[in-house]
């Protein structure tokens, strides 16, 4: 790469001015910049976004990656006019062209086929989207390998347009690990190479921006990339500004690729706070118990899990930040990011090439080798797709014809033995009694519901939903100290009343809506104004939007470090060597006593033990305030 013999000319420049001695046309690799390269790149990045987008609004990415916002705009969507008219109005113009296909080929028309279950939907995608992320991964690699390969043949030109394709790479592929996060964890030897080639990738890409960094703005395009490297030709000053301005979307770049990289290695089904991204803050603070043992450190930060949730859920410290907190941590604010690397990738792509495109020769016009390559790998992954979605439905079509066999066996069965069937028949061996556990099961009419306050029941509600999203923790043992929501549990009972009182939910919820939309419309102008923009003002927008969100992480930091070592005093307080039980429900001498809440079998929530009294006084203090006091270590019992 570094030797380039006579062949490197570091002389050569361009000029489009008759009077100059510069060429007049640069001499383009059509591999390159062929227009079948730029339609390939710009092409997969559109279809890898749009896939993604449209598995967002089909509800069909895992779950783990979906909050309750996410959740609201995918109903939202689905009872819109795109999803209950226009869409179903596509697939139905498809199917009759389909048929009229089928018919003019004289061929058996198809029959439609039953709409896929979300699991089976799910699978499709990530095996479509998976073959996306690697052609992305792969062409990405390919172009910049070959970039630095041939740096003595290549113009500063050239370089610019593949720092550009390679951009778009990143940028599909980016979209592409937030989504594949449950298969590559679930698979981690392809993950490891993967997070090979990505690392190798972001060198390679650091590398070539190093280069054109070194070269400038101002660098003759005509001139070979080589002597930039080799130290003849670069710029003569850099200021801070210049450095800013041209190296901040690499810095964005490198983050965020590091970021998801990272989460690839980390379980998003995994509850604990360790282990999630929307609470990393508290996460970074489990030094504080650093001298506690593991199983009591995952309880700690399990039960202060908890209470940022209860918190979250029944305080707000103010509307706009409680909005702010549910929209962050969505899968909706990843699409702004998106959308800011495509706008940047585009603009610069269109600047390269159409816009400021020096005269170029006839050779770029020619559809080589590179170009059909470029533009043939768009339909591996679609054709991917396609196989994943036809096998689902002939497993399904599989299946329904064994199990029509197995009833028709089962029918022509008992009509020889002329036995009736009635739905309410139970299969009994001879000469066995029936139980009551062989009946049907019968409605339980005797089963009033546990009166209890509203405040109590929604705690109940909140807890339960919290523990059907995380199995792993759905059933607390009775024999364990069990923390969850012991300091709010108290502030719920008596504040929950006076704050419906003092509010109108409907309200409420109505302008929290209407935050969150305005925050996502002005998070996406921001993103794809500073993407499309190509001044310094940019990346002065895109480091005031970063240090609010940093602003905004600060508070919760604060309250979330409240609540952890609140947890850590209750945990010295009440200790693990001597575990809370169902009898503890007096008060020792000189300690604690552990509050618990145990999850009854009709499906209600009791709160046993806790010796420590309060008073309403105790609860007119702020939240922040009452995590000081000894208030916060009693609960109600019943």
């Amino acid at each position: 790469m570094g030797n380039c013999g006579s062949a490197l000319n570091c002389d050569q420049c361009y000029s489009p001015e008759s009077s100059s001695k510069c060429m007049k046309e640069i001499a383009v690799d059509a591999d390159i910049a062929g227009i079948g390269v730029l339609v390939g790149f710009f092409a997969a990045a559109v279809i890898t976004c749009a896939s993604v987008a449209y598995a967002y609004f089909a509800d069909s990415l895992p779950s783990s990656l979906l909050s309750g916002l996410d959740h609201a705009v995918i109903r939202r969507f689905q009872r819109s006019i795109l999803g209950t008219k226009f869409f179903p109005a596509i697939g139905r113009l498809w199917y009759s062209f389909k048929g009229l296909l089928y018919r003019c080929l004289r061929l058996k028309e198809p029959t439609q086929r039953p709409s896929l279950a979300r699991d089976q939907r799910v699978e499709a995608f990530t095996r479509l989207i998976l073959g996306f992320s690697d052609q992305q991964l792969v062409t990405g690699l390919a172009i910049l390998i070959a970039a630095v390969a041939n740096s003595c043949q290549l113009t500063i030109y050239e370089v610019q347009i593949v720092f550009s394709l390679a951009w778009f790479s990143a940028t599909s592929h980016i979209t592409t690990l937030i989504v594949l996060r449950e298969y590559f964890f679930d698979h981690k030897i392809v993950r490891n190479w993967r997070v090979f080639a990505i690392v190798a990738f972001l060198v390679l890409i650091c590398f070539v921006q190093t280069i054109l960094l070194l070269a400038g703005i101002h660098m003759d395009v005509g001139r070979p990339v080589q002597c930039v490297i080799n130290g003849t030709s670069r710029r003569s000053e850099t200021s801070f500004k210049d450095v800013i301005s041209e190296t901040y979307p690499l810095i964005f770049l490198v983050v965020t690729y590091g970021t998801y990289t990272y989460l690839l290695f980390v379980d998003p089904r995994d509850s604990t706070l360790r282990n999630t991204t929307s609470n990393k803050a508290l996460a970074s603070f489990r030094w504080l118990g650093r001298n506690k043992s593991l199983g009591e450190r995952k309880t700690l930060v399990e039960n202060a899990h908890y209470q940022c949730l209860c918190l979250y859920d029944y305080y707000l410290p103010s509307r706009f930040h409680f909005s702010t907190h549910v929209y962050k941590y969505s899968f909706l604010h990843a699409t702004t990011q998106i959308m800011y690397y495509l706008a940047f990738g585009i603009s610069q792509t269109a600047t390269y090439t159409w816009i400021d495109s020096p005269k170029t020769t006839d050779d770029v016009r020619r559809m080589g080798f590179g170009q059909v390559v470029a533009l043939a790998l768009l339909a591996i992954p679609i054709l991917a797709g396609m196989e994943i979605y036809n096998g689902i439905h002939t497993l399904l079509d599989l299946n329904a014809h064994v199990n029509l066999s197995i009833e028709v066996h089962e029918s022509a069965s008992s009509n020889s033995d002329n036995e009736p069937i009635t739905p309410d028949s139970t299969e009994v061996e001879p000469g066995e009694q029936v139980s009551p556990s062989n009946r049907a099961p019968e409605e339980n009419t005797d089963s009033a519901p546990t009166a209890r306050s509203k405040a109590f029941d929604d705690l109940r509600i909140t807890i339960r939903k919290q523990l059907d999203k995380h199995p792993t923790l759905s059933k607390p043992e009775p024999d364990r100290c069990n923390f969850i929501a012991s300091s709010l549990a108290a502030w719920m009972l008596l504040n929950s009343k006076r704050r419906r009182q003092n509010h109108n939910h409907n309200h409420n919820h109505r302008k929290q809506k209407s935050i969150i939309t305005a925050l996502f419309l002005i998070d996406a102008a921001i993103q794809i104004y500073c993407g499309a923009d190509l001044t310094g003002w940019s990346a002065i927008a895109l480091w005031i939007s970063f240090g609010l969100s940093l602003l905004v992480d600060l508070r919760e930091v604060v309250i979330q470090v409240k609540l952890f070592k609140f947890q850590l005093s209750l945990l010295n307080d009440c200790g693990t060597s001597t575990p809370c039980s169902q009898d503890n429900k007096g008060s020792s001498e000189g300690k604690l006593t552990c509050p618990q809440l145990r999850m009854l079998d009709d499906d209600s929530i009791e709160v046993v033990g806790g010796n420590v009294e309060h008073s309403d006084e105790d609860f007119s203090l702020s939240p922040l305030q009452r995590m000081d006091t000894e208030a916060d270590l009693g609960v109600v019992t019943r």
